[in-house]
């Protein structure tokens, strides 16, 4: 596998001038060793580390620019909030560049059902760890995402390897059943730990039983699937049951400028989004444009994440968008985002919402973002109505300096709350129906 593509470089800082208000840009002088800069095309930075533990300093790879201004010198600037960027501290830039081109992924695994993966260790990919689609039951049994060290490295490095793949540890998609994670290990990646998700496609008009429908890429909705209907506003409607699928054509310039005007990822908006669907239901169904769809039975249901070991990556720690399934006795810390976190994307158009969850027992500690998030946002903006997700208990978890909130949840109709412990009890709850809590001073609205 070639790892050019989004190849890891860590450059230090020797200088910076650090903004009067934290809203106005950060520039960072790096120097890097000549040969890291024999490439002028694509540069990407990504996070800063803190040179003494080698620990994120600051974990987003948005808003940089980067210019070459000698051999050995490039200029790095960002927008955003200053984070305290110091003198000496490692910045990881990556190339998009890859001479004869690249394997994006190092362990994938298609179409297939009930394969054991034991005592895996990677240390290196252009994309994902694992990815996996359309798979049934993988199990990963002692699977290992880390940094290598420098002691055991294949290369003698001045500066030791500061992070080991360049985005997802664990990415499951479109799975009829989910994975089952068990004592697993991924840290120091730059994108989350494990991705449990399906696809949302993009309903454009409602007539009847037919719906105009515009794919995410590739239709993976067929006859006779059960489909998570959510309208623009966020509602959760009852499932319904495609009765069949057929390409119709292409976008229209009316959508193509509905499409444009949404929030979400920029491609989709520019130019990967234009293939139209007709997919017929057994029941007419109201929805108005911009509302989605997605196969219910391929978004990972039935997966289970227990007892493994995440954090000090970029961004999030646990990501789920699927139902029936176990996130228990995980230890997560120095996510840059949520260490937990159960939602859909509008923005990624990843589905789905949760039903029948159970989040017990993890250790969260140090975490940039919220420790357990459990949120649904509208295509139309704003929080989702209750109903969104459903059954949902978070108990007996254990939650210390945590940045964002410990516990937050919205749109959830049947949530248990119960034997959580938070340096704060900082829990907020919002659209959400029939709690139980032993949490007096929540935040509720």
């Amino acid at each position: 596998m070639s790892l050019s593509t989004w190849l890891s470089f860590f450059p230090k800082i020797i200088a910076y001038r650090s903004p009067l208000y934290s809203a106005l840009l950060t520039k960072l002088e790096v120097e890097a060793r000549e040969y890291y800069l024999d490439e002028d095309a694509g540069w990407q930075p990504d996070p800063i580390f803190q040179p003494g533990g080698r620990t994120l300093r600051f974990g987003s790879y948005h808003d940089f620019s980067v210019e070459k201004t000698g051999a050995k010198r490039i200029r790095v600037t960002r927008s955003g909030r200053y984070r305290g960027e110091k003198v000496g501290d490692i910045i990881v830039i990556g190339t998009r560049h890859a001479t004869g081109g690249s394997i994006p992924h190092a362990v994938y695994l298609e179409k297939s059902e009930n394969v054991v993966l034991e005592d895996v260790t990677l240390h290196a990919s252009n994309c994902f760890g694992f990815l996996e689609a359309e798979c049934t039951r993988t199990v990963y049994r002692r699977c290992v995402v880390d940094r290598r060290s420098a002691d055991d490295d294949l290369k003698r490095r001045e500066d030791p390897r500061i992070r080991s793949l360049n985005a997802d540890a664990f990415h499951s998609k479109h799975a009829p059943v989910g994975p089952q994670l068990i004592d697993c290990r991924a840290r120091f990646q730059g994108d989350d730990c494990i991705n449990i998700c399906g696809d949302y496609h993009m309903v454009m008009a409602a007539e009847g039983t037919k719906l105009r429908v515009l794919a995410k890429r590739r239709m993976n909705i067929e006859p006779g699937d059960p489909l998570e209907v959510v309208d623009y506003r966020g509602m959760r409607r009852p499932d319904a049951k495609a009765v069949s699928v057929r390409q119709i054509g292409q976008i229209s310039d009316g959508e193509l400028a509905f499409l444009t005007r949404q929030r979400m990822h920029q491609p989709f908006r520019e130019g990967t989004l234009r293939t139209m669907y007709e997919v017929v239901i057994e029941r007419a169904i109201e929805l108005p444009r911009g509302s989605i769809i997605a196969a219910a039975n391929r978004i990972g249901n039935g997966f289970a994440v227990i007892g493994c070991d995440f954090g000090f990556n970029r961004s999030r720690g646990i990501l789920i968008k699927a139902s029936n399934g176990r996130v228990v006795n995980n230890t997560l810390q120095g996510c840059w985002g949520e260490a937990i976190k159960v939602a859909p994307e509008y923005w990624w158009l990843e589905a789905g919402s949760s039903s029948n969850l159970l989040i017990a027992g993890n250790r969260i500690s140090h975490c940039m973002g919220e420790g357990i998030a459990v949120y649904a946002e509208a295509g139309a903006g704003g929080s989702a109505p209750a109903g969104a997700h459903n059954n949902i208990t978070i108990e007996r978890n254990r939650l210390t300096n945590i940045e964002g909130k410990d516990i937050r949840v919205t749109s959830t109709k049947g949530l248990t709350l119960r034997g959580n412990t938070c340096d704060n009890a900082d829990v907020y709850l919002e659209n959400c129906l029939s709690v139980q809590t032993d949490i007096a001073n929540s935040n509720e609205r």
